[in-house]
């Protein structure tokens, strides 16, 4: 099992770059292990990473001693999981799809592109009418806007609506 050391320093001193080092070494092994994964080839991976193979190679097998397992069986045709290997993978590529959507929706939220909606109720209309006839309807609109709801006294609901509060 990986140990993630936590070091909460300021960012002069050595250990919080060594730590950095760490985490992206470990985050290179994964990419690695997951090129290898998805092609089912060590020399396929290495062209599509621009690594040399030997590079690839000892990648792995430096993942494999970290976390004391067999990733990979060999064969003269490439490279398949193995049952513990598999499991890594479907987190891994999780994982990192997570991080691809968390990129695109911070890059999509920066362009300032998504138009809010705002919606101002009386609590009880909101609380036993409107929420539970939005609810199908508010996962889908999430993604395509940013959607606020308040239920409150008119008077207040109109000052905030006004000042752009939610």
């Amino acid at each position: 099992m990986i140990m993630w050391r936590r070091i909460f320093l300021c960012e002069c001193h050595p250990l919080c770059f060594e730590m950095e080092d760490f985490m992206y070494e470990q985050l290179s092994l994964y990419h690695i292990f997951q090129a290898v994964a998805e092609s089912g080839n060590i020399s396929q991976a290495a062209k599509t990473l621009y690594i040399s193979q030997p590079a690839v190679s000892r990648a792995i097998q430096k993942l494999e001693a970290n976390l004391d397992t067999q990733l990979f069986k060999r064969s003269s045709r490439g490279v398949f999981l193995t049952a513990d290997g598999r499991i890594l993978f479907d987190k891994i590529k999780a994982a990192f799809e997570l991080v691809a959507e968390g990129e695109d929706l911070i890059i999509h939220n920066s362009s300032r592109k998504i138009p809010h909606l705002r919606l101002g109720t009386s609590t009880t209309l909101c609380r036993y009418v409107l929420l539970s006839r939005l609810k199908p309807y508010i996962s889908r609109a999430l993604k395509n806007f940013h959607f606020f709801l308040s239920g409150s006294f008119s008077f207040i609901l109109f000052s905030n609506l006004y000042l752009g509060k939610s």
